[in-house]
């Protein structure tokens, strides 16, 4: 984040004041936890990719730093397991929906990054490539993936490796209703991507590229878990959509300045324009309160790993440039 304006302080210094900012030492040694997970999760990402990522990442305009693609994993493995862990899930299906979360922000972020640095979206993930890699079904995705090449070749293969995690939980073919919302939701995120980078820039495509990928990456904790409740169900993805919202307000937070000079819509902007900060502030403050708490009121915390407990508090730092100087 470049020089924080007055409000951006403000915001940081209600949000340190709820106990949503880490401190440095906290800050550290979450961020060097969630680079030594990402930096396993992406060795197994690469494995599966093959030489073809190498061969492709390397003529790309701008290479990203190995740092940036371990810190993309490991931060979407640790999130899929926060966002998990209100649900009883056996060791081994809490891993897989941490490999979801790894792959799936991985795929997000680096295809904001390529057409950010001006590749064509159908390049990077042709629609063709995208409906393939959603059906889970191996003959198909090996098929497309011998006739694709380039970007489309490796995105669709990331996309294909969620779907092939994801169609081996245990209730992956069992619970209709909670794959029906995953798919619609991946598919309206993909469909969002494509149109603000083609111009349509709204509060709803803004709001569901912030907000999507995190709700996305809650809902296989229930094609894992052996329960079913729809009233839990229903409870669960109300609070998954408080955090994407949550998430939302602060990317947009964050990039007020970026956002303005390039003529981006920003819900935080919109939101000043119609009312006072103190109101924004709270709002935007309250909304991260409401997380917490949907989160603590139904997990033991005690039990829970350091690294994914302070999930919440990590990302809200990130988004606010860092912990506050002790």
């Amino acid at each position: 984040m470049s020089q924080q304006s007055e409000f951006q302080q403000r915001l940081k210094a209600e949000l340190d004041a709820a106990g949503l900012i880490l401190s440095t030492a906290e800050w550290e040694e979450w961020f060097s936890g969630v680079k030594d997970v990402g930096a396993r999760e992406y060795e197994r990402m690469r494995d599966s990719l093959g030489s073809d990522w190498e061969d492709v990442t390397s003529q790309l305009r701008e290479v990203r730093r190995e740092e940036d693609h371990h810190l993309q994993t490991g931060s979407g493995f640790i999130t899929g397991q926060y966002l998990a862990a209100p649900l009883d899930i056996s060791p081994e299906n809490r891993e897989r929906v941490g490999r979801l979360g790894a792959n799936m922000i991985y795929h997000v972020a680096h295809f904001d990054w390529l057409v950010d640095d001006g590749y064509d979206h159908r390049r990077v993930l042709s629609k063709p490539g995208q409906l393939v890699a959603m059906t889970g079904i191996r003959p198909l995705t090996s098929l497309y993936d011998y006739l694709a090449s380039g970007l489309d070749r490796c995105f669709t293969r990331i996309l294909a490796d969620y779907y092939h995690e994801l169609t081996a939980l245990p209730h992956a073919g069992d619970r209709p209703e909670v794959r029906r919302k995953h798919d619609e939701m991946v598919e309206k995120m993909y469909r969002a991507e494509r149109a603000s980078v083609t111009g349509v820039d709204t509060a709803e495509t803004n709001r569901i590229t912030s907000s999507y990928p995190f709700v996305v990456i809650g809902l296989p904790a229930w094609l894992a878990t052996p329960t079913f409740s729809a009233g839990r169900y229903r409870v669960h993805l109300d609070w998954l959509e408080e955090f994407g919202r949550l998430l939302w307000f602060m990317d947009d937070a964050a990039d007020i300045h970026e956002d303005r000079r390039e003529g981006f819509y920003n819900e935080v902007t919109a939101r000043r324009k119609r009312e006072r900060d103190e109101a924004v502030i709270d709002d935007i403050v309250s909304c991260a309160k409401q997380v917490r708490s949907g989160w603590s009121s139904r997990v033991d915390e005690s039990a829970c790993p350091d690294l994914v407990g302070k999930t919440l508090a990590a990302r809200v730092t990130k988004w606010m440039g860092g912990p506050i100087a002790d």
